[in-house]
């Protein structure tokens, strides 16, 4: 019966074995040393199924089947492997080429360029995922790029992808600075969560969390808040108070740009690159109409600056700005309150800008 079955080399391997009567038959794959099914095994098979019936068959160049497995093992997200790995296949849903979306069209070549890879000397193919997908695994892997640059590099294809479909389905335009933030943050949020001990991007300073948002007063108000602390242990009281009005984020934005450009002017200087990790300011700046009930504010920012016979708004990822960052949250972390032009950094920079330096070197 079994020889009927089988061909000879299989009907003796069967014959040959010692059944164990003590437990019971079960399902087993084949073609995995521990008898369960993987994807792996399943393409492998296939693979060899093709070679043996169809010598002919031509299979994958080494190099694709690396990009094909690397795919997999990005330290990332399932959905943005599953999103990398439609792409490589063609199985992108989008009205032009998945290349010209993911790559070279305006929004992502400027997200790519803003990022600070190296791109390659004749720039991203214009044509081909598979060698864009394969310079992107390769910075990944190599020791040269910044372990920060490695990390968002996932969430950046994700976010353009998501900023293609807002595009499409919401008529929601997003530039690449709003990217960008979105990349850095939810990479960061990852990292944190599935590698808490791995190197922080931002371990320099102590990171101080509210949990509450303060209530900003209406515009045109100013707001005081009082407040008291008691200690029954020395008998000893505080007291406080602090007036605010309605400087919340965007505002500090742009209250630090138009000192910036002020400053800049001041000192005589042309030909000026402004580099900042604000996304909600440069937003208002680029678009001034849209600026609301602070376009005053806007509109000083743009009569100084225009000044200037040449200057752009750069973006800049949060981790290449770290040292004009660290100076502002000297204020708002270590109170240090007196504004300063100098020619050396204090003391406490020192370390952080050499750091930078050497790094930018490398």
């Amino acid at each position: 019966k079994v020889r009927q079955l089988f061909i000879d080399e299989d009907a003796s391997l069967i014959l040959n074995m010692k059944p164990n009567f003590q437990s019971e038959d079960q399902s087993c794959w084949g073609f995995t040393l521990d008898g369960f099914y993987s994807t792996k095994s399943g393409y492998k098979l296939i693979e060899t199924m093709q070679t043996a019936l169809n010598p002919d068959h031509i299979t994958l160049p080494p190099i694709e089947k690396r990009i094909w497995s690397n795919t997999w093992k990005l330290k990332t997200t399932s959905k943005i492997k599953h999103v990398v790995w439609r792409a490589l296949a063609g199985a992108l849903a989008v009205d032009e080429s998945i290349c010209h979306t993911l790559f070279t069209c305006l929004s992502a070549l400027d997200t790519w360029k803003a990022v600070g890879l190296p791109l390659p000397p004749r720039g991203l193919s214009p044509n081909s995922v598979f060698l864009n997908i394969h310079y992107l695994l390769v910075c990944i892997k190599s020791k040269d790029c910044p372990l920060h640059l490695k990390r968002i590099i996932p969430w950046i294809l994700w976010h353009i992808w998501k900023a293609r479909n807002a595009l499409v389905f919401e008529k929601i335009r997003l530039d690449p600075p709003s990217i960008l933030m979105k990349a850095e943050e939810e990479s960061k949020s990852w990292y944190d969560a599935n590698f808490p001990n791995s190197q922080s991007l931002q371990s320099t300073t102590e990171n101080h969390n509210i949990n509450l948002p303060l209530k900003e007063p209406p515009l045109g108000s100013l707001k005081c808040n009082i407040g008291a602390s008691w200690s029954a242990h020395d008998n000893r009281s505080g007291a406080s108070w602090i007036v605010r009005d309605m400087r919340n984020r965007e505002m500090s934005e742009l209250w630090a740009n138009l000192w910036a450009v002020d400053s800049i002017c001041s000192m005589r200087m042309d030909n000026i690159i402004f580099e900042s990790s604000f996304v909600m300011a440069r937003i208002k700046i680029l678009n001034p109409c849209h600026a609301g009930e602070i376009s005053e504010l806007v509109h000083q920012i743009l009569t100084t600056v225009n000044i200037l016979q040449a200057w752009s708004l750069v973006y800049a990822l949060p981790s290449r700005n770290i040292v004009a960052t660290k100076i502002a949250e000297s204020v708002t972390i270590d109170h240090i309150y007196q504004s300063y032009i100098a020619n050396n950094s204090p003391w406490w920079l020192t370390p952080l800008i050499s750091a930078v330096a050497v790094a930018s070197d490398a």
